[in-house]
């Protein structure tokens, strides 16, 4: 047996099943979150707000159903209000439920929200399932963050974390891909082809759906480390307790609040990124369209894919060298502060080539950030609070969301570009300085249950 087999092995002398291994399991639980980025990033590819594009109503969600910016800033904010609101709850089914038929649930319940979403005849129908679609994706990252934080040792936890958040670019890639096959059609002159927004969907939709069954045919529950059951007066009592000190032990733990400050900073800049970026370009570089698609693609998966394990290969080398107890966020803090300038020059090119190359650039030093403040922030908590944290991790996303909201009026007033001009250096230098005091945090007491072993049922 390997190092990780035994991990996994729980004092008795037998090995676990073999799809119970923590390389399956992580391969499983990528799988699953492709998905969920994928279906999360189509809407923001399928809008175009430029003046000089194609008013195709079967390539733009916003042609078709008639929608201003304005608009799509509520269907953003929709889907980050329910997901906000969802991940707590979430994070505290994920400490004390079966985690893979809960996470099994989620991806079909966002599977059928994509379904919905590619059916809608209006805006409060898409609205609708932007809402189901968020409390669905909520459900995601609490449960597949408990589960790598139990299969793997803690020294090894950043780069499997990376590793997993590697899923974020490689879904969003096939998210702008899909969106745009009907801009590559229509230059081909071939309409037969055309996918469209509303095929895009279904085509997400549907995948998420075979993943959801794989997942829950795949891989076994694993059964918790002692310290991490709870216990208390009858079910509904001890459920009750066991959230309440769950929360307490989140927000009492100086490095996980700073880190989750540091992700509510950050994720400012990420969500407008994500909302915003692809409109100024299509905006901006009109007869470029097509283009911009295959290098925004290229610039998110490969960039971020390659910063993301990087990042985390550095972190681990960090957590084994450095005898600071939260020596991970100086990768995410140099990454932010790297990002800042780089993302700024990007976005103020005249060509479409010079944009995307500063803006790979930018994605190269920016998204090193992910697996090292999960590890950092999971590291110091016991073993029972670890998706409640990750849940709370989800809900300070909200900030961002809701900030898509005040953006849209002032890319009305003062152009997209100006509009990301201010605010994305400045959310990557926030999150800078909260990444600093965390380094600089003297780290809290030692994680019950560590390097706790599991067992498979």
């Amino acid at each position: 047996l390997g190092p990780r087999d035994r991990l996994a092995l729980s004092g008795s002398r037998q090995p676990v099943p073999r799809l119970a291994r923590p390389r399956r399991t992580l391969c499983a639980l990528w799988i699953v979150y492709v998905t969920n980025q994928w279906t999360r990033g189509l809407l923001a590819n399928s809008v175009s707000f430029s003046p000089n594009g194609f008013a195709d109503p079967g390539r733009y969600v916003n042609i078709a159903l008639n929608f201003t910016p304005q608009t799509y800033a509520t269907l953003l904010s929709a889907f980050t209000a329910a997901y906000a609101i969802a991940s707590i709850p979430a994070g505290l089914i994920a400490d004390a439920r079966r985690r893979v038929p809960v996470l099994s649930a989620a991806c079909a319940l966002w599977a059928v929200a994509m379904l919905l979403h590619g059916a809608a005849p209006s805006v409060p129908a898409l609205i609708a399932s932007r809402l189901m679609h968020g409390v669905g994706a909520a459900f995601c990252s609490p449960v597949a963050s408990s589960l790598i934080a139990d299969a793997f040792a803690p020294e090894q936890r950043g780069l499997a974390y990376s590793i997993y958040a590697s899923g974020l670019y490689v879904g969003t890639a096939l998210a702008i891909l899909a969106s745009s096959a009907s801009a590559f059609a229509g230059r081909a002159a071939v309409p037969g082809l055309q996918l469209g927004w509303r095929a895009s969907a279904w085509v997400a939709g549907a995948v998420s759906a075979l993943a959801a069954a794989a997942l829950i045919l795949t891989v076994p529950e694993p059964q918790r480390p002692a310290t991490a059951v709870r216990t208390g007066g009858g079910e509904f009592g001890g459920a009750l307790t066991g959230s309440a000190r769950s929360i307490r032990n989140v927000l009492g733990c100086r490095s996980a609040l700073l880190a989750l400050c540091a992700v509510a900073a950050r994720l400012c800049a990420g969500y407008t990124i994500i909302s915003w970026f692809p409109a100024h370009c299509k905006a901006r570089f009109p007869v470029g369209e097509c283009a911009f698609a295959a290098l925004y693609a290229t610039a998110v998966c490969a960039g971020g894919v390659a910063a993301s394990l990087l990042g985390g290969l550095a972190s681990d080398a960090l957590g084994r060298r450095s005898d600071a107890p939260n020596a991970r966020a100086l990768v995410p803090l140099v990454g932010s502060l790297l990002a800042a300038p780089l993302f700024l020059v990007a976005v103020t090119r005249s060509s479409l080539h010079g944009t995307m190359g500063w803006f790979f650039a930018h994605v190269l030093c920016s998204e090193c950030w992910l697996g090292p403040t999960v590890a950092t922030m999971l590291g110091s908590l016991p073993a029972d609070a670890r998706g409640t944290a990750q849940g709370l991790f989800n809900f300070v996303q909200l900030g961002g969301g809701l900030l898509q909201v005040i953006i849209a009026p002032a890319a009305a007033r003062f152009g997209i570009g100006r509009a990301l001009q201010v605010t994305v250096p400045v959310a990557y230098l926030a999150s800078a300085a909260v990444f600093a005091a965390l380094l600089r945090c003297g780290g809290d007491a030692p994680t019950p249950a560590a390097g706790a072993a599991l067992k498979f049922e």
